[in-house]
């Protein structure tokens, strides 16, 4: 949340406009407490914008990217490539659609 604290900061005080907060809010829970807190704001609006890949290529792509993240930093890249695709599978899980 500490993202989300950054981005609604930046609204209300550098005369942004659109904020983009791009995470993994797989669950319907935790995508309400997202929209609980903006909505605190009073002047702030949530759309939420779902991505679905099955492009091999592509998820490839973004792990080889992610796996560059200073998450990562000073990892062995086997290790990190492991790691992250637990971390994928853990989402898998426990993804819901948005409704």
């Amino acid at each position: 949340m500490e993202a989300l604290e950054a981005l609604i900061n930046w609204m209300k005080c550098s005369g942004g406009h659109v904020g983009i907060h791009d995470a993994t809010n797989t669950t319907n829970d935790r995508r309400k407490q997202l929209q609980q807190r903006i909505i605190k704001e009073g002047n702030l609006e949530v759309l939420f914008i779902e991505t679905i890949c099955t492009d091999i290529s592509i998820l490839e792509a973004n792990i080889a990217l992610k796996l560059q993240s200073p998450d990562y930093a000073g990892f062995a890249s086997d290790f990190a490539r492991e790691d992250f695709t637990k971390r994928l599978n853990c989402y898998e899980k426990i993804y819901q659609p948005i409704e």
